[in-house]
């Protein structure tokens, strides 16, 4: 081996160091551009910037995926939050998005964060608010097209929504449009059920819900009781 030999190796092994050095740097810098990039999303989303703040979620998620991975714990965090900004848009087309990635951040923080973790249980609670405004929306749909359908005219239309006739209306109105098909190919709220009582059924900690929020997935989703429903000793509410 001759001197020239081993000042190549050296200077390449040193070129090497400096590579590697630079690389590491690059990606911290990254990681905190996506830090800074999800405190602006945060900040857009609080002054009602839902789109923005989608904006600056998606540019925050893309980095954190290429330098920590698909599932990692940030990925779920700013996952949730492209959900909430979704939802609270009020655009309803917006809606599915919004399951969509409620239904990744829960999956990711739940193998990230741990089952039972604060995480989880936001994720979920995101979810249940999701199901309410749809739900709620599409009952104010059933009873406007059960009127139409009858012939009822605006002002009774919106007498129906109000007080308990109006209220018993509704639900057998409901029912009847279930019964008879007439809903247009899956209504999203079964399917954010669906998504719900999937959730539960991963965690192997138990997520207490109310008698009314069961009563709603079994009418939603029926026949699928939940595994955990009979089993005591959560602290946890979703």
């Amino acid at each position: 081996t001759t001197l020239r030999d081993v000042v190549g190796t050296s200077m390449k092994r040193i070129g090497d160091s400096f590579r590697k050095v630079d690389r590491k740097t690059s990606a911290e810098a990254e990681l905190a551009n996506a830090e800074h990039l999800f405190e602006l999303g945060q900040a857009k989303a609080a002054d009602g910037k839902h789109g923005a703040a989608v904006g600056a979620y998606h540019r925050a998620l893309s980095i954190q995926r290429r330098h920590l991975g698909e599932d990692c714990a940030e990925a779920g965090r700013t996952l949730n939050s492209i959900g909430v900004s979704l939802m609270e848009s009020g655009a309803e087309d917006e809606d599915f998005s919004a399951l969509t990635a409620f239904k990744e951040a829960l999956y990711i923080r739940q193998t990230a964060c741990g089952e039972g973790s604060e995480e989880v249980v936001e994720t979920m609670g995101n979810m249940w608010r999701l199901l309410d405004r749809v739900r709620e929306r599409e009952e104010k749909e059933e009873v406007s097209r059960s009127a139409r359908d009858n012939g009822v005219d605006g002002n009774e239309i919106e007498d129906a929504t109000l007080g308990a006739s109006g209220q018993r209306r509704r639900k057998s109105s409901i029912a009847s449009s279930t019964r008879n098909g007439k809903h247009r190919g899956r209504r999203l709220s079964v399917t954010i059920a669906a998504a719900i009582r999937e959730g539960r059924r991963r965690s192997s900690i138990v997520l207490d819900i109310s008698s009314r929020e069961r009563a709603m997935l079994n009418d939603l989703v029926p026949g699928h009781e939940d595994e955990n429903d009979d089993l005591m000793g959560s602290d946890w509410k979703v």
